[in-house]
């Protein structure tokens, strides 16, 4: 595995992906929650015992909610997406699937979106950042002296001046857990958004339920 590309926070560097590319159809791009930690490799791991296919993670060292930089395409989500989008045609991959949980599943709508990906799989995602986001991880003070498009903040707003309607976005959440049900249902009226609510209390979901969820979708996409 090749740790590629940056992220860009004063004089500091940090990598933000990394790639395994094969000659196969499909691609799987996991994206970090807050804790910023590269996650889904032992997901992962299960399904390369049955199936070929490329990976790429992606991570927010800063937990800035994808307001990053690179060095070729500049500073936001849009030059993540279009670095990402360089990658999944590097890769040679027909299909592309991005997953994320919480902070990582608004990162899979967002970026999913922009970069057009087939499959979107968002546990618990946010798909807003209010102000109260804002205030209690410092997002201000993260992003100082950065151009951030406030309305794009919203994925309401994404998904309605962006999205081709080729991605279809599978929203996970505990129908229990009212902040998480909110967040999903407030983007539910685009016809590509489909709502799995899950019997759980917890934001980030009992590990059985996860397991199931991602065997179930993800099995689903390698084998078409």
């Amino acid at each position: 595995m090749i740790i590629i590309g940056y992220g860009l926070r004063g004089r500091t560097k940090v990598g933000w992906t990394i790639q395994k590319f094969i000659d196969a159809k499909h691609i799987l791009i996991p994206t970090s929650s807050y804790n910023q930690n590269f996650e889904w490799f032992n997901t992962l791991v299960d399904f390369e015992k049955k199936y070929l296919f490329s990976k790429m993670w992606v991570k927010d060292p800063f937990a800035a909610y994808w307001q990053l930089f690179d060095e070729k395409n500049g500073f936001g989500p849009h030059a993540l997406a279009l670095y990402i989008k360089d990658k999944i045609a590097e890769s040679k991959a027909e299909k592309s699937l991005i997953m994320g949980l919480s902070m990582g599943g608004y990162g899979a709508i967002l970026l999913g979106c922009l970069c057009e990906a087939d499959v979107v799989i968002a546990i618990s995602p946010q798909t807003q950042i209010v102000q109260y986001r804002k205030e209690k991880y410092k997002l201000r003070e993260k992003w100082l002296n950065s151009c951030i498009n406030e309305e794009e903040l919203d994925l309401k707003n994404i998904l309605g001046k962006y999205d081709t309607g080729k991605t279809i976005y599978k929203l996970f959440y505990g129908e229990n857990q009212h902040y998480d049900t909110e967040e999903s249902e407030r983007i539910s009226f685009f016809s590509n958004v489909k709502l799995f609510p899950q019997p759980s209390y917890r934001h980030s979901m009992e590990r059985i339920i996860l397991k199931k969820i991602l065997q179930e979708h993800i099995t689903n996409f390698l084998e078409t």
